[in-house]
């Protein structure tokens, strides 16, 4: 279901719909959706919704609301009072929206512009469940591996309703390059890499609820040298 996203000609805020980057709006919101249990709250974070818009880590700058949820089926509230519409927050605004859902199954839906790109609307779903909603759990071990070699590795997750959730990465390595296949994981460091590096994995249910996030350690250790072969004879030779 699309929603219909209204832009006053003048936003709350004093910034003016002029000063925003002529880029083309799509025809439909990216719909995107999570769950949450009605009598508990969920609380927007930046490092969720750049992954759920595909945004690379740190890159979400702030985010302006163009739907909020109807009173009947909650509230979307920043430091404890209703958010503002039509008014840019920043990041730090963004991981202090809680929305508290009211004492019934119903659906919210919140409408935001992010700030990054092409500024491409999205509708957040929110299902209010009756059982408490608990998130996925994920977590594997600490690696090591030699200067260019690859290390394969698993991960072990599990979801509130017993299945295995998707594994993805929400935070690439700086050494390497990490792949994800099912629950299982090939790391490559870079030619030449030392040291420790890491990269960020999150599992995701079939609801779209996020489990905390979970950092895989690798230690990169240099390839040791060969040591030279010499012949016998040159051995006895040399003596």
């Amino acid at each position: 279901m699309a929603a219909l996203v209204l832009i006053p000609s003048q936003m709350a805020g004093g910034q003016a719909l002029e000063d925003w980057p002529r880029r083309p709006m799509p025809e439909s919101p990216r719909q995107l959706e999570t769950a949450v249990w009605r009598e508990g709250l969920y609380f927007m974070r930046c490092a969720e919704l750049e992954h759920r818009l595909g945004i690379p880590e740190g890159e979400l700058e702030g985010l302006t609301l163009t739907l909020l949820p109807d009173s009947a089926t909650g509230q979307l509230s920043l430091d404890g009072v209703e958010a503002p519409l039509y008014t840019r927050l920043g990041r730090d605004e963004i991981d202090r929206l809680v929305y508290e859902p009211a004492d019934a199954y119903l659906t919210a839906h919140i409408g935001f512009i992010p700030e990054y790109g092409g500024y491409q609307a999205a509708v957040l779903r929110i299902e209010a469940t009756e059982a408490p909603v608990l998130p996925p759990v994920i977590w594997g071990e600490a690696v090591f591996t030699l200067s260019g070699m690859p290390r394969e590795g698993s991960i072990a997750a599990a979801d509130q309703m017993g299945s295995f959730p998707r594994i993805a990465l929400m935070s690439e390595p700086k050494k390497g390059v990490a792949v994800i296949v099912g629950d299982r994981y090939t790391y490559t460091p870079q030619p030449g890499a030392r040291g420790r590096d890491s990269f960020v994995l999150v599992a995701v249910d079939s609801r779209g609820v996020y489990s905390e996030p979970y950092t895989v350690t690798v230690d990169i250790e240099q390839t040791a040298a060969p040591k030279p072969f010499w012949p016998t004879w040159l051995r006895l030779q040399q003596k």
